[in-house]
Order: structure tokens, then sequence, then C-alpha cells
């Protein structure tokens, strides 16, 4: 059997997110680096960020996905994601941000323009190309406007 590496065990456990939000038929878009490499940039990233709608009946739906990942340890209540808050998993390289407000977008407006394809084995939305632009522009650290030049070119 091959050994496993840690970048191996990184995409695993991205794989598990997402198949699990997938499965629980959770809204959501991927932004941030993993976006940024998606829209044509391919640089470096420790983390997977997942954009979330804020509204009741998907914040269940990702509390359901996210238990059955974790096997129940998280212990999330609905106001992490409807307060506009979010969630960090684990630590980097295997950080995961799941983010119900994002600078500079609103999720139901962004949610229109999404891009779907695949990620690993799964089929999943990306923020579209613009909106991931006006995120960057918006939240303005020095990565975030690295990738806004690189995107714009």
């Amino acid at each position: 059997m091959p050994e496993t590496t840690e970048g191996d065990s990184v995409l695993h456990l991205f794989d598990e997110v997402v198949a699990a939000f997938n499965k629980h038929g959770v809204d959501y878009m991927v932004i941030g680096g993993f976006a940024v490499i998606y829209h044509g940039h391919v640089r470096t990233t420790e983390d997977l960020d997942l954009f979330v709608r804020r509204s009741r009946e998907n914040v269940s739906k990702v509390i359901a996905a996210l238990d059955e990942v974790s096997g129940g340890e998280l212990k999330l209540t609905p106001e992490v994601f409807t307060e506009g808050k979010g969630v960090l998993l684990g630590e980097a390289p295997l950080r995961i941000d799941v983010l119900s407000q994002i600078a500079g977008i609103d999720f139901d407006s962004a949610w229109g323009r999404r891009e779907t394809d695949r990620f690993g084995p799964a089929t999943v939305c990306y923020l579209g190309r613009q909106d991931l632009i006006a995120n960057k522009r918006a939240a303005g650290r020095p990565q975030d406007l690295v990738d806004v030049a690189e995107l714009d070119k």
C-alpha cells in the first residue's frame, strides 16, 4: 500500500468535508486560496475556506455535515453561523474555515454568479471571479492584494 503523505491527508480531510456538505445539501462556495487557484492564479494555501448561506435551514445542514465529519465533537450552535460568524476547524495545513460572512460579498447575490466545477472527486461551487476579486479588495490584506493583482491580469 502506498505511503500517505501529509498532503494526501490534507486533501482527504478537505474531500471529507466537501462530500459531507454535498450529501447534506449545504449551499456553500469555495472561497479564498482554492478559489484563487481555480480562477487561474496558482499559489499555495494553508486552508480550505468555505462560505455558507446564513439561513436557518442551511445552517442546520452545515451543522449536520460538520457533526458527521467530526463525530459530533464540535457541539456547534446555529448562532455561530446565523450571526455572521464562523468556525475554524483544525490547524494549518489541515485547517478548514467555514464562514457565513465575508468582506464585501452578500451570499445570496454571489450565489447567482457562482461557478461549478470539480474539487478532487466532488463537484463544488466556487465564488465567481468578480466576486472573489471584490472580496479580496474588501479584505485588503497583503496576500489578498497580491491575489487581486494576479486575478486582474
